[in-house]
């Protein structure tokens, strides 16, 4: 029983500690956020652990982390933080808002040495923007899918609920009903969007208008105007971090002018039963309405082969709405991220290709193999940033989805021009 209290660490996190510097060796976060500094100075002195400390602080928070530095104070030996930004611009802990150092001294309690088997976080969405939820979720599911580690918290947030994973809802919760946890999941799910149902969308300029012009979709708007592009993800958790680079080098191609690229982050679909539901998609579109040009919604094949012609009804229900494009990924988004990379001598692309299980068998295998799978997205951010400066290898390896959907994408680009 000493054993087991002494492997739980109860964190009630305060700013005003995690400011203060620390003393050389003190690896072990305190409750209240003490040693923040030499607890992030020994991981970043794991090379593995540098990248993956960099960008989850510039997921979590707006900084574009660059450095770290951990000088120390000549009068008393203790050892500071400063964060360095990619424009050079410094920041010393006492400076740092209190939203980055909670972000920072959760990330050092689940990636810094001598970590405890039990965290409790109180509050663990406090000062966090609903926005950044899921980021803070899946790192938490990340850390604890080995099961070294336990992570307990409190929360008043239905949302980040919500944005637990299928298995996380499901095994974490002891001794409870299967029956029980789907009610609670229902539950929590139906708060949510009720509450999105009940937010009013601010129209920022009339709605677009659509029409068919031999068999293409046609955008009538403000001609010359810049291209608001909405993608719609059947699980933007994960997914985002793979179309949000790829689309955005994709339109960089084909708009000179400046195309803005979103991630449809509200409602979360969870899924492609979901994404396929018409109610849900249309729920979408009266969300972003008059502020959206090109709906893309981008689903996984998942070796179903009748897939496309769900899509294509899908985009037949809008036919009188907003430019709705649709196309499954074969079999996986993963696959179009892995035809933009470097993969290994032994792999055959036309095996990755035709592999439906390819997210579990070759990009996360992949992701270990470059030592980025603790990072966000489970790597898929780093990755899916370096598969998008390939697009041309993209289009080419994946002719029949994505270099499908790229020229229909730029005939609807190009009708709006000439409207």
């Amino acid at each position: 029983m000493a054993d087991t209290l002494a492997d739980m660490r109860f964190l009630d996190l305060s700013p005003e500690h995690m400011r203060n510097p620390s003393f050389p060796g003190q690896t072990v976060l305190g409750d209240s956020g003490e040693n923040l500094p030499t607890v992030l100075k020994a991981i970043w002195e794991d090379p593995q652990l540098q990248q993956t400390l960099r960008d989850w602080l510039r997921e979590l928070t707006p900084m574009d982390v660059a450095d770290f530095e951990f000088p120390s104070d000549s009068t008393s030996g203790r050892i500071q933080l400063v964060i360095v930004e990619a424009n050079g611009r410094r920041v010393s802990g006492y400076a740092a808002s209190d939203g980055t150092l909670r972000f920072l001294a959760m990330l050092a309690a689940l990636l810094g040495p001598n970590r405890p088997g039990l965290h409790y976080f109180e509050e663990i969405d406090n000062g966090i923007h609903p926005s950044r939820l899921h980021l803070l979720v899946e790192l938490i599911e990340q850390q604890t899918a080995g099961g070294d580690i336990q992570v307990i918290t409190t929360t008043h947030s239905p949302q980040l609920l919500s944005m637990l994973s299928d298995e996380a809802f499901k095994w974490r919760v002891r001794g409870v009903s299967q029956r029980r946890l789907n009610r609670c999941r229902h539950s929590l799910d139906s708060r949510v969007a009720q509450r999105g149902r009940t937010q009013k969308v601010a129209r920022s300029r009339p709605a677009a208008r659509l029409r068919l012009v031999r068999g293409r979709h046609r955008l009538h708007g403000r001609a010359g105007s810049n291209v608001n592009v909405l993608i719609i993800p059947e699980d933007f958790r994960k997914d985002g971090f793979i179309l949000n680079p790829i689309f955005r080098r994709l339109l960089g191609t084909l708009e000179k002018r400046t195309a803005k690229v979103r991630i449809c982050h509200d409602p979360l679909l969870g899924g492609v039963g979901e994404a396929l539901k018409e109610e849900r998609l249309r729920e979408v579109v009266e969300r972003h309405q008059g502020m959206v040009d090109v709906f893309i919604l981008c689903v996984d094949r998942d070796g179903e082969v009748g897939r496309r012609h769900r899509l294509e009804q899908i985009e037949a229900l809008f036919g009188d709405g907003p430019t709705f494009l649709c196309e499954n990924a074969w079999e996986e988004v993963e696959t179009w991220l892995l035809a933009g990379l470097d993969l290994p001598n032994d792999w055959r692309w036309q095996d990755v290709r035709a592999e439906v299980d390819v997210k579990e068998r070759c990009f996360e295998c992949l992701a270990k193999l470059r030592r980025v799978s603790d990072g966000p997205g489970g790597g898929r951010k780093v990755l899916g940033e370096e598969a998008a400066r390939n697009i041309a290898a993209i289009r080419t390896k994946c002719r029949e989805d994505f270099d499908r959907l790229a020229r229909r994408l730029a005939n609807a680009l190009q009708d709006r021009r000439t409207a």
